[in-house]
């Protein structure tokens, strides 16, 4: 296609069809070129828009056209159906929002290409879409194609599957919506039945899953039956007219899971933020769910995606309107569009009830029925719609059941950092018995060792082999022995190199695997991982420097003082990152114990933990499976450790103390570890190092905005 279209619209869904509307009410389509590339013809009636909102709202006036029906009253869970004044609910079909943008289409001579578009872009000399082998150039790009998701891991998800009924006799004389019964089998997650009349004798019939699994079509057809065959009166037939299904991630935005730290997910977020300060994408727009316009905890989108057509053809037109040249060249510094964000107290509680959906789906019913039972449906549509009080907000979770949030809300903010610090505070009260403690902190080593510290360890056979190979090769033990002893020799010709040889990759290492979980880039996990081993030793200077004399005959000294630590606690505010600065609360706190124990908190409790999980997640099998594979390389490492300490008193070159000979043995059976750890990690996220090591000249963007 020659030239440069003027607006190019990536998708032709729902969030296209109503900025379309917005833009061209505005003035700024006219006398432009426009362009909508979508390979779907978007001819059938796919889907179902909801929303509900006053008579004086300005969705409301903008598509009185388009609502096929509205209704005055709704129910919830076991509650009887009430007004929802001074609202109402209103339904769209897809079919008629698609057919009104084809009308403006073909009176406007806007164009259409029927493909898909692979990606979305900007470079110095604009916006482009990429489709097929060729390069689209406009000067705005409206991007609609739905997020990309991170599929390592099963997600929360809405899936509903849905029948249009009729009968030849009337059946729903109290006319209203029907939001969520719950009185339907659960099948392992949160189920209900979600039903609009259309008339007395026709309703669509809908069963909505809240699960990690997709409601499969054929499971949906039987709760469907069942549901109707309670409900409408004894033989009765009913016809299927239409069926209409569907999945709508319930994932929360960005900003959300960076608040709430998760993991995987949060450095996922400040990669793409890094590449977005240094790749302005000028030009570019994400709509719709690419620009967060659906409420996660609910599915609803429409009401949101119309204000964000509307606020965007506002911004559009005053910034013309002040500056015409960049309005028609976005290459050139132009004011940024920046769609509200999620008020912190909305996202903080969609976040709770998420989690509990996804942690403990059985939870969601009782959650929903007290919902609807202790507070008033208006006020349950305001707080969906984000425009209640937190006086309305309190109010409704008085009638909640208090346990299931009060342990998500202990899993998912205060979490495992936060027991670390509990349990460093036990072990410090415990020193005034000073033999409870020996006994009990030195069989929580013991046992944190044969758990977690080397299991996690022991998997590499998985990871190098490619497949789930339950037993490690021949000639990968030989090479993890031969690797070993190549060490310990090093060790013996230069302990001191090897020491700071082995504290190099060991910083790396812990580094790495921290600094996945917070979203660090490889400087700043570097320097974390430094931090830690500099501060464990240097809070006890007395047993590392006997430790360091026997290991290498040397007599270093070195301390740091205990509040060192809370420089990292400080990055951790700036970043609001709460489980950095937990955890460096909690390594203030261990520095009072004795240096084997302060590190062997650390080495199991917050490294071999995020390296488990890491290895759970990426080779998706659970931690029972996944220690099962670890057992022969586990098993062989405590009698390589039994030999070590065996030979070490028959060879004088072995004398490396006791707690020496410890940290040489892990020297020497762990570096094969590391490297192949880290190779684990560049292959479960390849983008972060290419674009780390400055490998990529330009941004093809997936999730940005203008």
């Amino acid at each position: 296609m020659a030239g440069v279209v003027d607006y190019l619209f990536v998708g032709r869904g729902a969030s296209a069809a109503l900025t379309a509307r917005a833009l061209e009410g505005a003035g700024l389509l006219a006398g432009r070129r426009v362009l909508f590339v979508d390979p779907d013809p978007k001819s059938c009636n796919d889907k179902t828009f909801c929303f509900w909102a006053e008579d004086t709202e300005p969705v409301v006036a903008d598509l009185v056209d388009l609502i096929g029906h509205s209704w005055e009253k709704a129910r919830g869970g076991r509650e009887p159906m009430v007004s929802i004044a001074p609202m109402r609910y209103h339904q769209i079909n897809s079919l008629d929002l698609y057919e009104d943008l084809s009308r403006r289409m073909a009176a406007n001579g806007w164009e259409l290409r029927a493909e898909a578009v692979e990606s979305v872009g900007a470079d110095d000399q604009g916006a482009y879409a990429v489709c097929g082998s060729e390069k689209v150039r406009a000067r705005w790009v409206l991007d609609s194609r739905p997020p990309q998701r991170d599929l390592a891991q099963p997600d929360l998800a809405q899936s509903f599957y849905g029948w249009v009924v009729e009968t030849d006799f009337p059946w729903q004389s109290d006319a209203g919506v029907t939001l969520m019964d719950l009185e339907v089998p659960q099948d392992g997650a949160t189920q209900f039945v979600y039903m609009l009349p259309y008339a007395e004798n026709r309703v669509l019939v809908e069963l909505t899953r809240f699960g990690t699994e997709i409601l499969e079509a054929e499971l949906a057809e039987q709760r469907l039956r069942d549901y109707l065959g309670a409900a409408l009166p004894d033989q009765a037939t009913y016809r299927i007219v239409h069926r209409e299904q569907g999945i709508i991630p319930m994932t929360e935005h960005r900003s959300e899971r960076r608040s709430a730290l998760s993991e995987r997910h949060s450095a996922l977020s400040e990669r793409r933020s890094a590449l977005s300060e240094r790749h302005p994408l000028h030009g570019v727009v994400s709509i719709g769910t690419r620009n967060n316009a659906l409420k996660p905890s609910t599915g609803y989108a429409f009401k949101t995606m119309h204000q964000q057509a509307r606020d965007l053809a506002s911004h559009l037109a005053a910034q013309a309107a002040d500056n015409p040249t960049q309005a028609d060249n976005p290459t050139q510094a132009a004011k940024p569009w920046n769609p509200p964000r999620q008020h912190p107290r909305y996202a903080f509680l969609d976040g709770l009830l998420l989690y509990i959906l996804r942690r403990r789906p059985h939870q969601g019913k009782a959650i929903f029925e007290q919902l609807f039972a202790g507070t008033r449906l208006p006020s349950v549509l305001r707080f969906m719609d984000e425009k209640s009080t937190w006086q309305d907000d309190l109010r409704m979770l008085m009638h909640l059941p208090w346990k299931p949030f009060l342990v998500a809300l202990w899993e998912r903010h205060a979490g495992w950092p936060l027991r670390l610090l509990l349990l460093a505070l036990l072990l410090m009260g415990l020193q005034a018995l000073p033999s409870v403690y020996t006994v009990v902190a030195n069989l929580g080593l013991l046992l944190g060792m044969v758990m977690l510290g080397l299991p996690h360890g022991a998997v590499d056979h998985l990871l190098q082999s490619g497949r789930f190979q339950r037993l490690p090769t021949p000639t990968m033990v030989m090479v993890y022995i031969g690797l070993g002893l190549l060490m310990l020799w090093f060790w013996f010709l230069w302990p001191w190199w090897s020491l700071l040889f082995f504290v190099g990759y060991s910083a790396w290492h812990f580094g790495q695997a921290d600094g996945r979980s917070w979203g660090m880039n490889r400087y700043l996990s570097l320097a974390w991982g430094l931090s830690v081993l500099a501060y464990i030793t240097g809070t006890h200077p007395e047993e590392t420097r006997n430790i360091v004399q026997a290991m290498t005959k040397r007599d270093p000294t070195w301390s740091l003082s205990v509040g060192f630590m809370a420089i990292w606690a400080i990055v951790g505010v700036y970043r609001r990152q709460s489980a950095l600065v937990w955890t460096s609360l909690w390594l203030m706190i261990a520095s009072q114990l004795p240096l084997m124990h302060a590190f062997g908190l650390y080495f199991i409790g917050q490294h071999s933990r995020t390296g488990w999980r890491d290895l759970r997640r990426g080779l998706q099998l659970s931690s029972p499976t996944l220690w099962r594979a670890a057992l022969p390389f586990h098993t062989g490492a405590w009698l390589l450790l039994g030999m070590f300490y065996t030979f070490k008193d028959w060879l004088p070159p072995l004398d490396f103390g006791p707690e020496g000979s410890f940290f040489v043995f892990l020297a020497c059976l762990s570096f094969p570890h590391v490297v192949t750890m880290h190779r684990f990690y560049i292959a479960q996220h390849p983008n972060r190092q290419r674009s780390e090591s400055g490998e990529s000249n330009q941004h093809e963007e997936r999730r940005g905005g203008l």
